[in-house]
């Protein structure tokens, strides 16, 4: 038995010295990137406690088992994470249990980018296992590999990221190479030393759709003397928490692989095929990884003025949150009248003298002070609760009659209730067809043709095409011959044009934009003989000729993005006018940005 041991301790040495790590390495090795690359906790949003086991060759005796528990976070004030690990990797008859201390720094490229640096260091010991037993003999290399030998260990990395994008590194354990031996006696320098390992991670995470992304990534492990061993991996990823993938590792094994990635949990299970010469052996192995996460995200704000990008009208300008993240107006510069909020509006003049806020809102936050779901700086009665296809104001009653215009068929003429607003007349065109009844109740016509004149019908909408509006558009009698368009179809419109505006000299789209008009081409294709007019404007800078060029531009590119979603070109007609009809009057930054616009309108003929 002693000799069995012997034997073991001695291929254990050669192991270390040809395959010497600084942890062991994991199938999913993109999730559990700091296990040999240290610099990777620097780009952790939260502090983590993440553990990992693996159970390698299944049926085969001896086989590896490793465990881990980690704890790493970033520091407050400074760009520096720090963690701890501890683990216990068991082969054979032989065990190696450790603790590692990590500690990396981040540097900021841009706003998706950033480059770490990172070490970590600490002791590994190596022994028998507790339930080998060995009987006592004068045996130095037995004795010694009982009580163990510790093992320094220093790594380090660097480590690329781009959020949704390229992630790259380079690493090298075991820095420090210490001479491995269990008896002085019979140290052998020559063959003893632990060599260095090299080890490179590359991959890029492709955007397939809101809802879906591949991630083709590759591992490579060089040590000297021994064939490089690679891995490579892809994983498909739902909705950015699940992903299910399968990866292949040089001379060893194929693996399936699928786990959640939550904002506070994450779990992970890949399964190994073996296609070495164990595959006669081993029924597989397993492993399984989860993390907890502590703490909560600090949103992106780079002007450091408490607002959020997200909610942040002028991201790069501190501001206030009554505002919305822009800065306060400057006061003019000889103003005797009081303004308590110093927003430039004097108190007599401000609907809202506490709270700062732009020159054409009346001195308050742009926001909706009557409720009605209508953002004041475009609704026409910011103070009294309104209807959006009125523009923010009350539904009005031209007629008097008690019943509101968008109902009333008359809507200047005074009727009753039972005749849904007109005047209680029969048949005021005299042609014997009742006025409720007849589409052309002004015009005679034959009871065969529902009291309207004989002639042609090109919508074939039931209207005919002397009293029809809209004669090549298909509608509605009640709306003489031109299509009823409902509350939700107008809504469509509204947003796309609230949500439709350039940045300066520019005519490229916003992607905020893009939900809008997806949703308003939905609708075109819905129906199919509507059409649409784009008119282009620009911001008074500029020469005439500039802001034409600018605005038909901006009209096109509008046009072309909504052909692009299958909308046919010639239901889509095209304006511009450059800066000859301006929202609004005001010099200042809100007021070129409400100008840089486009506006779209149904056309019905």
């Amino acid at each position: 038995m002693q000799r069995l041991i012997y034997i073991i301790i001695l291929i254990f040495i050669k192991i270390q010295i040809t395959h010497a790590q600084q942890f062991p390495l994991f199938t999913n090795y993109v999730v559990n990137a700091f296990g040999f690359n240290p610099a990777v906790i620097a780009i952790q949003k939260k502090v983590e406690m993440r553990g990992i086991y693996r159970s390698q060759w299944l049926g085969v005796e001896g086989r590896p088992q490793t465990s881990m528990m980690s704890l790493t976070g970033r520091l407050k004030k400074v760009p520096l994470a720090i963690g701890g690990v501890f683990f216990n990797d068991v082969q054979g008859t032989m065990k190696k249990n450790g603790v590692m201390g990590m500690l990396a720094y981040n540097q900021k490229i841009d706003d998706r980018t950033s480059l770490s640096v990172g070490f970590s260091g600490g002791y590994n010991k190596v022994n028998l296992r507790d339930d080998v037993f060995v009987q006592h003999e004068p045996d130095g290399v037995i004795n010694g590999a009982q009580l163990g030998m510790w093992i320094p260990d220093l790594s380090g990395g660097v480590y690329f990221h781009q959020e949704d994008g390229l992630f790259a590194g380079i690493s090298v354990p075991q820095l420090y190479r210490k001479k491995l031996f269990f008896d002085p006696s019979v140290r052998r320098v020559s063959t003893t030393q632990i060599v260095r390992q090299y080890h490179g991670i590359i991959g890029y995470r492709l955007k397939m759709s809101e809802m879906m992304s591949l991630e083709p990534s590759a591992m490579i492990k060089v040590s000297p003397n021994v064939s490089p061993q690679y891995d490579v991996s892809l994983r498909a990823i739902f909705n950015k928490k699940f992903w299910v993938g399968g990866s292949f590792r040089s001379e060893d094994a194929v693996t399936a692989m699928l786990g959640i990635d939550m904002d506070k949990f994450m779990l992970a299970y890949s399964y190994d095929v073996t296609t070495s010469q164990l595959r006669n052996s081993s029924a597989g192995s397993h492993e399984v990884v989860f993390a907890l996460r502590f703490g909560n995200d600090k949103c992106k704000d780079q002007d450091k003025d408490g607002v959020c990008d997200k909610d942040d009208k002028c991201p790069t300008e501190p501001g206030t949150k009554e505002t919305d993240g822009c800065p306060l107006p400057k006061p003019e510069e000889k103003k005797d009248c009081p303004d308590k909020d110093r927003d430039g509006v004097c108190d007599n003049e401000d609907k809202c003298p506490d709270l700062p806020g732009p020159k054409d809102n009346k001195g308050c936050p742009t926001n909706d002070r009557d409720g009605d779901g209508i953002r004041d700086d475009i609704d026409k009665c910011p103070d009294i609760p309104g209807n959006l296809k009125n523009e923010g104001c009350p539904l009005s009653d031209r007629d008097k009659d008690g019943i509101l215009d968008d109902v009333d068929p008359c809507p200047d003429i005074a009727g009753t209730l039972e005749n849904m607003g007109c005047p209680p007349a029969n048949d005021r065109d005299k042609d014997g067809t009742p006025d409720k009844d007849d589409p052309c109740p002004d015009v005679a016509g034959p009871k065969e043709n529902k009291g309207c004149p004989q002639d042609g019908d090109r919508d074939k909408d039931g209207v005919p095409d002397s009293v029809d509006a809209c004669p090549n558009t298909a509608g509605t009698k009640e709306n003489n011959g031109c299509p009823d368009v409902s509350q939700d179809e107008r809504d469509i419109i509204t947003l796309t044009i609230q949500n439709l505006y350039f940045d300066s000299d520019k005519s490229i789209i916003r992607p905020a934009s893009y939900k809008n008009l997806n949703n308003l081409a939905l609708l075109l294709k819905r129906k199919k003989d509507w059409k649409i007019r784009i008119e282009g404007h620009a911001d008074s800078r500029g020469n005439k000729e500039h802001n034409i060029l600018l605005s038909q531009n901006r009209a096109e590119a509008v046009k072309n993005y909504l052909v692009s979603r299958g909308i046919a070109p010639n239901l889509v007609l095209t304006e511009y006018f450059g800066d000859s009809r301006p929202a609004t009057t005001e010099k200042d930054k809100s007021g070129f940005q409400m100008n840089r616009r486009v506006e779209i309108e149904f056309v019905f003929d």
